[in-house]
């Protein structure tokens, strides 16, 4: 992809622009190639700024930067390597999220569960579906481990990509607090963002400082997505839509919620451990769930 069609994603100051092909992009300076763009990330533990000049050594065309930094290349400066990061991915990759839909799922607790219940349910109804989260990248027969719940954003465009290419109508993606707060799911739009619950978790560290940044990077989703799917009989679901954008759709036993279970049973038979229950809905919905 030219320099040029790739920048059309960002906001950005250069004193020139190359007409150069980009072959690729990177974050990490060991794994620049020839004629990739390098952009610099500030980590907990590391600052891409400081080894600009190391991956231009080693064939990057152009470092992508938030201040100016000594490279043999071109330096184009953004505000925010990290967002701005999402949006070239997303262009670089043909924005594959907009060729299938993509359903976020966040929450302190169930989102692995919730996204293969969601697959399952899916797959059953004859579309194929793709999983983003804990256990990795999985669609059709191939399965990819990754390191994070949420991976970073040049990964997520980079699997949703090969997921649109295999076939895949349906992305369901876990989206952690973290992935929120580090931009890791910019430069799209998902479809569905479902809030399972919340609870106290990830606070210190390189993760959280507190609760209330905690609610605020889950609350974030919702000003991602088309429509969201919340759990109103957490107490905390409130804080969670605060200043939302979207549509809300509410589940849960309150009878206030747009979607109502109630009746449940476990259900224990030879072959089957799982609970039966009944939905009702304001939407002329009525069904049995196992």
């Amino acid at each position: 992809m030219k320099l040029k069609q790739l920048l059309t994603a960002i906001k950005y100051r250069a004193e020139q622009v190359p007409d150069v092909d980009i072959t690729d992009l990177v974050y990490d300076s060991r794994k620049a190639v020839p004629g990739c763009a390098f952009v610099c990330l500030r980590g907990a533990n590391a600052d891409g700024h400081k080894y600009a000049k190391m991956a231009a050594e080693k064939g990057a065309a152009v470092i992508i930067a938030e201040e100016i930094v000594e490279a043999p290349v071109p330096v184009i400066l953004t505000d925010n390597t990290r967002l701005a990061l999402a949006y070239l991915s997303a262009e670089f990759f043909g924005h594959p999220a907009e060729q299938m839909h993509v359903i976020g799922i966040t929450g302190t607790k169930g989102k692995t569960t919730t996204a293969f219940m969601m697959r399952s349910i899916l797959e059953a109804a004859g579309h194929k579906t793709g999983v983003i989260g804990t256990i990795g990248v999985l669609y059709g027969d191939t399965l990819v481990q990754t390191d994070n719940t949420t991976p970073e954003n040049y990964e997520v465009q980079k699997f949703m990509r090969q997921m649109v290419d295999a076939g895949c109508e349906y992305c369901v993606m876990e989206v952690s607090s973290i992935g929120l707060k580090d931009h890791r799911v910019a430069g799209f739009t998902f479809e569905l963002g479902l809030f399972t619950n919340f609870s106290e978790d990830h606070i210190g560290g390189a993760e959280h400082k507190d609760m209330a940044e905690y609610m605020a990077c889950k609350s974030m989703l919702f000003r991602m997505c088309r429509t969201g799917i919340i759990n109103i009989d957490d107490p905390n679901y409130t804080g969670i839509i605060k200043n939302h954008t979207c549509n809300i759709v509410t589940y849960g036993y309150d009878k206030s919620a747009d979607f109502v279970a109630h009746g449940e049973e476990l259900v224990t038979t030879p072959g089957f451990l799982g609970v039966r229950f009944s939905v009702t809905g304001k939407l002329n919905f009525t069904a049995d769930v196992a």
